[in-house]
């Protein structure tokens, strides 16, 4: 998707402890300043308004060592307001717990190539992006710069990795942080070299029948 949200005052959240909502997922307790504006402020807009500003500012958001902001799954409460007096708005101080992303090492995830380049493939997995660099790959691989596809030549047979093939891959690192550094927007880098990984919707084409 799109590049990650802008964070809307009160400074960057601050997350916590987290606990094990499975697999890739956990949920983190965190506390984070919103900034509302004071047509916002009726009784019954408030907690609306509060989780709809919240979710702006955290969603797709890296967190640190928490991982990256998927969702806001609970608002927990928040402080009195504080008016700003130099903007007329009102901040309040969040209490909550987020869905984050953290996917541990050497977890097996699915994925959709979105790209194929000369030094590795580029993978969306939904709520964030993997990269697996072309050593990584099965072996011996080998890039068609012309078709703009990784070839895996397997007993005879060329097996393809395209653009909108489905991929199982291990992660081998996780840092959302490297995400808005890269060009690629990975916040993963991954492996399909072992048994049971790689392209699932591949057909092979025996080798001597090339055209």
């Amino acid at each position: 998707g799109g590049g990650a949200p802008a964070a809307a005052g009160g400074g960057a959240p601050a997350a916590g402890g987290a606990g094990v909502a499975g697999g890739m997922f956990v949920v983190a307790a965190a506390r984070a300043g919103v900034v509302l504006v004071p047509g916002n402020l009726g009784a019954d807009e408030l907690p609306g308004e509060v989780w709809g500003r919240l979710e702006s500012k955290v969603v797709g958001q890296a967190l640190g060592s928490a991982g990256l902001c998927v969702a806001v799954h609970k608002v927990l409460g928040y402080s009195p307001g504080e008016v700003l007096h130099s903007e007329g708005s009102v901040q309040f101080n969040v209490r909550c717990q987020l869905m984050m992303f953290r996917p541990f090492k050497g977890e097996v995830l699915e994925g959709t190539v979105a790209a194929c380049l000369s030094e590795g493939a580029v993978v969306d997995c939904g709520v964030a992006r993997a990269f697996i660099p072309r050593e990584r790959l099965q072996q011996p691989s080998e890039f068609d710069e012309q078709e703009g596809v990784w070839v895996w030549r397997e007993s005879g047979e060329d097996l393809y990795m395209e653009v909108g093939h489905t991929v199982r891959f291990s992660v081998t690192d996780f840092n959302p942080e490297e995400a808005k550094k890269n060009q690629h927007g990975t916040a993963v880098t991954a492996a399909v070299d072992a048994d049971g990984l790689g392209v699932k919707d591949s057909k092979a084409i025996a080798s001597d029948q090339k055209i």
